[in-house]
């Protein structure tokens, strides 16, 4: 409990001596670009460039991987809705096997049924 005070102690101190001079550190900071940006435009133009051409290559390798995570994402939402769909198949087959008697007769109609269930992969099973 004392290490705890005694931190929260320092903590306090610290933010209080940061809070007191925040002010003239960030006046001494701007005044100290605006020096750097009117003196020598050549060096904060090298800075620049330095600072994107050091970006630029970390931005990249970040872009990859997420590039690839978006990628698999969408691959899986493609793979949910292929086994709700292939799940859905054999109800949707089965139910024409019944309907085709009631809805058409003859060897042509039970051919083009069996023929749109094969297609789409799907096998219901027995003569029809």
């Amino acid at each position: 409990m004392a290490i705890r005070d005694d931190f929260e102690v320092a903590a306090g101190q610290v933010r209080a001596a940061v809070q007191r001079f925040a002010l003239g550190l960030l006046v001494l900071a701007a005044f100290g670009a605006m020096l750097i940006g009117k003196a020598d435009t050549v060096l904060v133009e090298h800075a620049r460039v330095l600072a994107l051409d050091l970006a630029s290559p970390v931005l990249e390798a970040i872009a990859r991987p997420v590039a690839a995570a978006n990628r698999a994402i969408a691959d899986l939402k493609e793979f949910a809705s292929l086994r709700e769909e292939n799940a859905r198949l054999p109800h949707t087959c089965s139910r024409r096997h019944r309907q085709r008697p009631a809805q058409q007769s003859g060897y042509a109609a039970g051919q083009h049924a069996d023929y749109q269930c094969l297609h789409l992969g799907v096998f219901v099973g027995g003569p029809a």
